[in-house]
């Protein structure tokens, strides 16, 4: 390998870009915390709905669907068609004959309603117009309720997540300006999106991906591009790819001789 890039242990610590990744990781985290709380009410919400548009089916008395006509929407992350949610308004009628208007709203996962073979009714009889279509109650429906469910869960396990990616990353900054290995392992692409770096480089044959603040910093060898990465022994598996400023950590000092050989150069 070439001379180090970040000279020998210890190594300095940008301790100024380890508290500004540590602040971020916090703010961000904190957000996603919030996010997941907001979305507790409206997931208990449907859940309730759902559970009680079952107890009507489970417990009611079959009725007739003479009409129906509405609204079928589909919507979901990145345009993605994940939920199909429904609001239609319904004309029926009890087994005693007598009509009734209403309206109702459902989302159902992934599957949507089978329009050619229309839905089954049910009433509630203390209620005659409180009524549940059988599209409410099948499996899809349950899912839909199901994912707003655990969506605040997956939130805020994503929180944790990043305290903890943050964490891990400080601790092997540690670790290696303590006892750090500097390797060159195989670039293979970079690519920049709005101020980030997406690094991609071969560590024993294996391909790994790190995004950065930074370009990398990337030596020529054997003709072949590669990317500067710090590892520790007591950390094994864990490694952090060199930013082009030696980031996170500090260039190192210049040696005495080397700064008055510059300076009477200059002089």
């Amino acid at each position: 390998m070439p001379s180090p890039l970040l000279g020998p242990l210890p190594w300095r610590i940008d301790s100024k870009r380890l508290a500004k990744e540590r602040r971020n990781a916090r703010l961000l985290a904190a957000l996603f915390a919030l996010f997941g709380l907001f979305m507790v009410w409206p997931a208990s919400q449907l859940v309730r709905e759902t559970w009680e548009d079952y107890g009507v089916w489970r417990g009611g008395e079959p009725g007739q669907v003479l009409d129906y006509s509405g609204d079928e929407r589909t919507r979901g992350p990145l345009g993605i068609p994940v939920f199909n949610e429904y609001t239609l308004d319904v004309t029926y009628e009890d087994a005693q004959g007598r009509s009734y208007v209403g309206k109702t709203q459902f989302d159902r996962l992934f599957i949507g309603v089978d329009n050619e073979a229309g839905p089954q009714l049910r009433l509630d009889p203390q209620n005659p117009e409180r009524f549940v279509l059988s599209w409410a109650v099948e499996l899809p429906r349950w899912l839909s309720a199901l994912v707003f469910l655990l969506m605040p869960l997956a939130i805020g396990l994503s929180a944790l997540w990043l305290l903890r990616t943050e964490r891990r990353r400080r601790e092997l900054v540690t670790l290696c300006a303590e006892d750090g290995q500097e390797q060159l392992h195989p670039l293979q692409g970079v690519s920049e999106h709005r101020g980030l770096y997406k690094v991609t480089f071969s560590v024993e044959g294996t391909k790994h991906t790190e995004t950065l603040q930074r370009a990398p910093h990337v030596v020529e060898q054997d003709g072949a591009q590669h990317v500067v990465v710090v590892r520790s022994p007591r950390a094994p598996g864990q490694l952090r790819v060199v930013e082009s400023d030696c980031s996170p950590f500090q260039p190192p000092a210049q040696a005495p001789v080397e700064a008055e050989d510059a300076q009477q150069t200059g002089t």
